[in-house]
């Protein structure tokens, strides 16, 4: 049985946003953990001499192990991985390349991984373990940017956070016979302080890339509870939700006053009222969300108004910096 060291918890880590491929994990241990990858021979950025040297001096030693805990070769990454995916802490699966011919593999986590981050203080709030079926891909990679971008600034400004996405919250309603039910592509609480005031938001957050109509994705925040947010890859189709959501509100109105002429509304003492959908629904840029976070995107509303996550008067007392 393999034997779990700090190497293996931060492959965790990177892997709890989601699925991620190869190069990804190479990407954030080197960026996020500042790990020093060793090439191998024959690689971009080759530095097998280095590696050579450095097995000539430590015999016995497995090449994973490196000269200290924050150098890998990129040999003995590849074999990491297989040895954990071997022992049932990791899966992988294959995939067809989209940008040409090959393949490609993206590893995530399993319930043994979970519980072992879990185990060293991780919260579960911010693990995400399911690889995408081949057609939801592209989806799955902005849904895991979109969980970084939270966690990175989070750590960069402090805030409590938690973070459930759609597999999770299905499995949590299943037993409510909610498995038919809609949810959203990830579902946020955050918490903010200051001083001795705090404020908490929970927010449904939406990833849009072109595949379902307007009119579906409309359908769908109207049958959600609080406030949405909805990233897109380009301004037009934001431009063509918002219009889509303009004609939804002006056929509401319209049968809002139709209800009241014909006296289907009157007598029927106060009904529950849900949020309006014009404040309910936000749109912003996919991008802009991944390299600025929640506090300081761009949000606009369905009248292409500015919008707020907090308050600016609460957002004013938060003694947390909002730069990059």
């Amino acid at each position: 049985m393999v034997q779990l060291n700090s190497k293996d918890t931060d492959i965790f880590r990177v892997l709890s946003s989601g699925a991620t491929s190869y190069l990804d994990i190479v990407l954030i241990l080197e960026k996020v953990y500042k790990y020093t990858i060793i090439k191998e021979k024959g690689e971009i950025g080759d530095r097998s001499s280095e590696a050579g040297e450095m097995e000539k001096h430590r015999p016995g030693r497995k090449r994973f192990a490196g000269t200290n805990e924050k150098q890998i070769t990129s040999k003995g990454l590849k074999n990491r991985l297989s040895e954990l995916k071997r022992e049932g802490y990791i899966v992988s699966d294959i995939y067809p390349r989209s940008d040409g011919p090959g393949v490609f593999a993206l590893y995530a986590l399993t319930p043994l991984s979970m519980a072992e981050l879990i185990n060293q203080g991780y919260d579960n709030n911010w693990i995400r373990s399911n690889l995408p079926k081949l057609n939801f891909i592209a989806h799955d990679k902005i849904v895991t940017e979109t969980v970084r971008a939270i966690k990175r600034e989070a750590g960069r400004t402090g805030y409590d956070f938690g973070i459930v996405d759609e597999n999770r919250l299905r499995e949590m309603y299943i037993k409510g016979n909610r498995s038919k039910a809609l949810y959203p592509d990830l579902f946020v609480r955050i918490t903010l302080h200051a001083g001795s005031e705090q404020i908490t938001k929970r927010l449904n957050i939406e990833i849009d890339n072109n595949t379902l109509r307007p009119e579906a994705i409309a359908d769908k925040v109207k049958k959600l509870d609080h406030k949405t947010i909805i990233l897109c890859t380009n301004m037009q189709r934001i431009e063509s939700l918002r219009r889509t959501f303009t004609a939804v509100l002006n056929q509401e109105e319209r049968d809002r006053i139709f209800r009241y002429k014909h006296g289907k509304s009157r007598g029927k003492g106060v009904e529950k009222k849900d949020l309006p959908l014009e404040k309910k629904v936000m749109f912003a840029l996919a991008n802009d969300f991944h390299n600025n976070g929640l506090l300081r995107t761009n949000f606009i509303s369905v009248d292409n108004d500015p919008v707020c996550i907090i308050e600016p008067e609460f957002k004013k007392k938060i003694a947390i910096s909002l730069k990059a």
